[in-house]
């Protein structure tokens, strides 16, 4: 049974390809630091394969990458079944944020980082001054 596949994108946020074993989607297994982290199975369809004569054209995959990174170098590998079709080093730093207002009464600004919410941690001259989750939402 012959594999065919492709890597059309590897970042922070996402590894996004297709895979294909004799006209069927492929089982794929994603390992980050020597974790396995995803189980998915390459079926989502992509017109191009289709017109490229990949079946019904079910065979892509999208895996999100960022909710699996830590701080710093991380080893990404992905298996079709028990083959390796892909492997990379990631330099990932997760936080972007800014503070938009500071003064003797205030702090506001916003965190973006991997998680569904980021702590912050405040600190006055080396001093914890408290914590708190970024959890509201803003729309800019």
């Amino acid at each position: 049974m012959t594999l065919r596949y492709h890597v059309d994108r590897c970042d922070a946020d996402s590894l996004n390809g297709w895979a294909d074993k004799s006209g069927h989607g492929v089982q794929l297994r994603l390992w980050v630091n020597e974790n396995l982290v995803e189980e998915v199975q390459a079926n989502g369809h992509r017109p191009d394969l289709q017109a490229a004569g990949f079946g019904d054209g079910c065979r892509a995959f999208n895996i999100r990458l960022r909710p699996h990174l830590r701080r710093g170098v991380n080893q990404v590998r992905l298996f079709a079944e028990t083959t390796e079709i892909f492997r990379t080093e990631l330099d990932f730093d997760d936080l972007r944020c800014a503070i938009d207002l500071f003064d003797k009464a205030f702090l506001n600004g916003w965190v973006d980082a991997s998680g569904p919410a980021s702590p912050v941690q405040l600190l006055v001259n080396g001093i914890d001054a408290g914590a708190h989750d970024a959890t509201i939402y803003r729309a800019d």
